[in-house]
């Protein structure tokens, strides 16, 4: 199940470079590479200096030039949803180091894994509801309390989880997923129960931030399917980044992609790589060795 909640972003490696992208009929992209770190910047490259930079960051959303992300819990010590922001102006001056160098490897590792890594874009925010997020903490016997805009609320998780048997004294490491103006959505691994498919059990919880109404599903395909086509996620599904040009597919938790037309999960082959941000598929990415040469990418609508 681990592999199935793995995020791995299309730049393969911190210093591979692409170029000589072609699309074919069946709407592959054919890429021949080569190694090296990029002369100028690109999208591909912010974006992965981005989740460099923030560590383990989670992107949100994006309000006036100025992004917020939370850092992902990887615990079940961690106890709260912690918020950040930065501007794109300043990514771009952390980027800036690093193009044109000869031997960019030292200025890469120092601004991304080096004791003040990250620290110039996240900003901390102290005060989420400011900003229309929603404050939320596990507190003692798994009780998570969330506070809005619109009020507070404390669920039970052993209570409202009966079905999956989650006990008061489970290690459950949390994240936020997804938010907007209406809605937001958090994964909920329980450490201390394993499924029959291997690796524990994710959950997750659907909220309406005015506090009036919540889902909670599993997040294994089976049950996510089952939950999708009982319709009780139709108005959640909008939390989500699209990841087509149509807005058709939403892109969940993991590598999960639904078809919001007809609430059905997209299946990536076992081979196939998904990329971070779920746009597109790197065929046979999986597959242990990477040789030189022409490569296959693939957009998620063409799947």
């Amino acid at each position: 199940m681990k592999k199935q909640f793995t995020k791995i972003s299309l730049i393969l490696l911190p210093l591979l470079l692409l170029f000589g992208c072609v699309q074919n009929m069946a709407g592959q992209s054919e890429v021949a590479y080569k190694m090296g770190f990029p002369t100028k910047n690109s999208q591909a490259l912010t974006e992965f200096i981005r989740f460099k930079a923030t560590n383990r960051g989670i992107l949100l959303q994006e309000k006036d030039g100025i992004f917020f992300h939370t850092i992902e819990n990887v615990s079940s010590d961690e106890k709260t949803i912690n918020y950040y922001n930065y501007s794109e102006n300043q990514l771009m001056s952390y980027i800036e180091p690093l193009l044109g160098k000869e031997d960019p490897k030292s200025t890469f590792t120092t601004l991304t894994f080096g004791e003040n890594a990250g620290k110039t874009i996240n900003q901390s925010i102290d005060k989420p509801q400011e900003y229309n997020l929603p404050s939320v903490t596990m507190q003692e016997n798994n009780h998570l309390r969330i506070e809005t805009n619109s009020g507070e609320k404390i669920l039970q998780l052993s209570e409202i989880m009966r079905e999956f048997n989650v006990k008061d004294s489970d290690r459950l490491i949390f994240n936020l997923s997804a938010v907007n103006e209406e809605f937001f959505a958090l994964e909920i691994e329980d450490t201390s129960i394993e499924v029959e498919e291997g690796g524990s059990l994710y959950l997750g919880v659907f909220v309406k931030k005015d506090l009036t109404d919540y889902v909670v599903s599993s997040l294994h395909f089976k049950d996510l399917q089952k939950t999708l086509e009982s319709g009780e996620l139709d108005n959640y599904l909008d939390v989500f980044p699209k990841v087509d040009s149509e807005g058709n597919y939403s892109y969940l938790f993991g590598d999960t992609i639904v078809d919001t037309q007809t609430n059905q999960i997209i299946t990536i082959k076992e081979d196939d790589l998904l990329s971070k941000d779920g746009k597109y598929v790197y065929i046979n990415g999986r597959k242990p060795d990477l040789t030189d040469g022409t490569q296959q990418i693939q957009s998620i609508e063409n799947c």
